[in-house]
């Protein structure tokens, strides 16, 4: 069954700098204006966003800059916002909703993995693939738009 209850809402594609914290190596993009009190500007570092990367550069939760960026020994700071890895890293961070879900429902079944339950081989395979099948969830069974946002979440059906 498809569903969308937990995914998030869009972010709007505004932004036009990169802001690092100095002291936490963190930070998050920003759009033109004030972010901080100006006697704290010095703890900040402020990086022009190129025009072609602004929009994949909205796309990173607030104080999840650090998943996306390197800092060479010289100081200087490198955005990947383009590779495989990043490509997953922006999937994964849109659906925290859907993971939750799908750890609730595998608490929900953790009965069926005790030994002392009785239930013959058939039916125990079963709810093993159901489980499986949450467990891949991250990386099977959702549909993701062109900004990596879910589109759909192909839950797989628990036995009868």
């Amino acid at each position: 069954m498809s569903d969308t209850s937990n995914i998030p809402p869009r972010i709007p594609i505004d932004r036009t700098r990169y802001i690092i914290d100095r002291r936490t190596k963190n930070g998050w993009t920003h759009a033109d204006g004030d972010f901080c009190d100006p006697d704290d500007i010095d703890n900040f570092i402020v990086i022009p966003i190129p025009e072609e990367d602004r929009r994949r550069a909205a796309m990173i939760k607030s104080f999840n800059l650090k998943e996306f960026m390197t800092e060479d020994t010289d100081g200087n700071f490198t955005f990947d916002l383009y590779s495989n890895d990043a490509i997953n890293k922006f999937k994964r961070q849109n659906i925290k909703g859907v993971i939750k879900k799908r750890n609730e429902k595998l608490t929900e079944t953790d009965w069926t993995q005790s030994p002392d339950v009785y239930m013959d081989g058939v039916t125990r395979g079963k709810w093993n693939d159901y489980r499986r099948q949450l467990r891949d969830l991250p990386t099977t069974g959702i549909t993701y738009d062109e900004d990596f946002f879910p589109v759909s979440v192909n839950w797989p059906t628990p036995p009868q």
